[in-house]
């Protein structure tokens, strides 16, 4: 098989698709900013400035560049454009071909 970009070797960081934790900020900022909705004991968060909902577009852009990053990058990869039943299918196809060279132990 020729090599591609897409060897896991070239695959970015995991960071690259972890959008978790700056999600969790963002909604922490945003919750600090309604004292109605804040934790009543000190958190974790007592070193955030609170978000005003005016301003949750801008925070977010970073997440959403981050999500249309991780898109691109899996776009590229190989094969994702296969559905399912034609991975299963090929999947059949090298078993057949296992079965008929005699190596059943990896099926």
């Amino acid at each position: 098989m020729p090599s591609t970009n897409n060897d896991p070797a070239t695959l970015p960081p995991p960071s690259t698709f972890d959008i978790i934790p700056p999600l969790h900020t963002i909604l922490s900022r945003l919750l600090l900013s309604d004292p109605a909705t804040s934790p009543a004991s000190p958190s974790n968060n007592s070193n955030q400035d609170p978000l005003s909902p005016k301003d949750l577009a801008a925070a977010v852009s970073e997440v959403r560049a981050r999500i249309a990053r991780a898109r691109s990058i899996i776009a590229e990869m190989r094969d994702s454009d296969r559905t399912v039943e034609e991975q299963r299918e090929e999947i059949e196809e090298l078993k057949a071909v296992l079965a008929k060279i005699g190596k059943p132990e990896v099926l």
